[in-house]
Parts: structure tokens; sequence; C-alpha cells
């Protein structure tokens, strides 16, 4: 699903919101560099540095925070979204009750997710995949997913 926000001076950004695991988010591939992927989007509305080194931009219209990731060269690596226009596989995510988005996961990933309950909220991982589902009352609250890495923990990159 497209996702439409305004950018400072007005222009209007068309991103798409789909999960993709291992390949990244719409057409913005796991492995863009910072100035690539803040020319697709424009600049952050917000950006940091984890006590790790890794980069987080920020867009508070797409409801989305990438990681540029020190260990990998700095590229994009990861991305969490808070979006309820997000999707994957046609489905909508976040706001949509736990059990038929962890189907449609499982069922599409091809593996069952590891959960943890931290009391205040449930995770739903899928580690072959990268992918994290945040669960809060029963529905999704956000989900983030990864480049995925080979035997030699190097990451692999998608092409295009």
């Amino acid at each position: 699903m497209a996702f439409h926000a305004f950018g400072e001076v007005g222009s209007m950004r068309t991103i798409s919101l789909e999960v993709r695991p291992g390949r990244g988010m719409g057409d913005l591939l796991f492995g863009l560099t910072e100035p690539e992927l803040v020319g697709r989007l424009g600049p952050p509305d917000r950006q940091y540095r984890t006590g790790s080194g890794i980069l987080r931009l920020q867009y508070f219209a797409h409801r989305t925070e990438f990681a540029i990731e020190a260990e990998n060269r700095d590229r994009f690596g990861w991305v969490e979204v808070w979006n309820p226009v997000a999707t994957f596989a046609g489905q909508l995510v976040v706001g949509e009750q736990v059990d038929d988005v962890v189907l449609k996961f499982t069922t599409v990933l091809g593996e069952e997710p590891e959960h943890e309950d931290y009391d205040s909220f449930e995770t739903y991982f899928f580690r072959e995949n990268w992918v994290e589902l945040h669960v809060r009352f029963g529905h999704i609250e956000c989900l983030n997913w990864g480049v995925l890495y080979d035997k030699s923990e190097e990451p692999r990159w998608p092409v295009s």
C-alpha cells in the first residue's frame, strides 16, 4: 500500500509501506546508503545515534524509523514501522489482531515464531527472516525487520 506524506517544503512523497522481509520496505532496499535513503525520502524529522553507533532516521509522517548500521559499512539494514497502512502480503499489519497477523506471517514465511511475553507487551520473532512483531492489548503495535545474513555473518544485500 502506498502512503502519501508532505515534506517540509510541501512536496508530496509517496512510498510503499509493504513489508518485504530480507529485502526492505516497498522499493527501499536494504543496502542503501544514508544519502541514497535521504534522497528518496527527504531529510528525516529526527535522527540520533545509538550507543552501538547505529544511526536512526525517523520520518514522523510515515511513522517509520530506518537504521543505518556502522558495522555494515553504513548501509540501511533495519526498519521499524508504526504506520497502520503498512501491509504484508496484501494484509494490513499495524493495529490488527495478533492471531490473524501471526498466522499470515507464519504461513507466508514458512516458519513458526518465537514468542516472548514481557508483561506489558509481547513479541513474535521470526528468526530465519529477521522479522519481529510487537504486540500490546492483543493488537500489533509495530513491526521491524532487517537484512538477512549468510553463514559468515555477512549481509545478503538484495539485488533490485
